[in-house]
């Protein structure tokens, strides 16, 4: 079974536990629910990415991680919702994000990253019908790559079902810290 397949398989309980859970629509009913959600994932987005920022040489690893940072569109959002960079920065963090000590584990944590940008297309169009909100206004972060989100996704695809075809013992390790990122998530999100 290939990578993708099989993260997408053996995490399908964690994945729909989250969406059931986070009642997304719900919470951003409001203005004031979106700018509170918006905030929830800048503070687990933010320590998240910055242990995946100290995981590896990402260079070495063929990755331009960089280009593929949340937080930016996330302070981005805050501050087209009001926020101070001030304000933002004190944003209490998440404390108990799963470890990203290797590159399997990076690889388990960037698949909920990155895949939340597939299901983010939706909530950017369901956002600017019900709220007003588009990349400009605060909704950078759920718009992600825009068109370029597909594209986008099979790049990361590739990346790491290579990885993975050169060293078949990463994908046990993606699989369990795609699950505890979900379950991260969830926990976070008091789902």
């Amino acid at each position: 079974m290939s990578l993708l397949a099989a993260l997408k398989s053996e995490t399908a309980d964690q994945h729909a536990a989250l969406e059931n859970g986070l009642d997304l629509f719900k919470r951003a009913a409001t203005a004031d629910g979106y700018v509170e959600l918006v905030k929830k994932f800048y503070a687990i987005c933010r320590p998240m990415e910055r242990r995946l920022v100290d995981a590896m040489d990402w260079e070495l690893a063929g990755w331009d991680f960089e280009a593929r940072l949340k937080t930016g569109w996330l302070e981005q959002d805050l501050q087209a919702l009001g926020m101070s960079p001030e304000q933002i920065q004190n944003i209490p963090l998440c404390a108990f994000v799963p470890p990203a000590e290797n590159l399997g584990q990076a690889i388990g944590c960037l698949y909920v990253l990155e895949g939340s940008t597939l299901g983010g297309q939706l909530i950017s169009k369901r956002l600017r019908e019900t709220l007003g909100i588009t990349p400009e206004t605060g909704g950078q972060f759920f718009s992600g790559y825009a068109a370029e989100t597909s594209a986008q996704w099979k790049r990361f695809g590739e990346w790491a079902e290579g990885l993975v075809a050169s060293d078949p013992s990463l994908q046990p390790v993606a699989v369990d810290t795609a699950k505890a990122t979900f379950d991260c998530f969830f926990r976070w999100f008091d789902c």
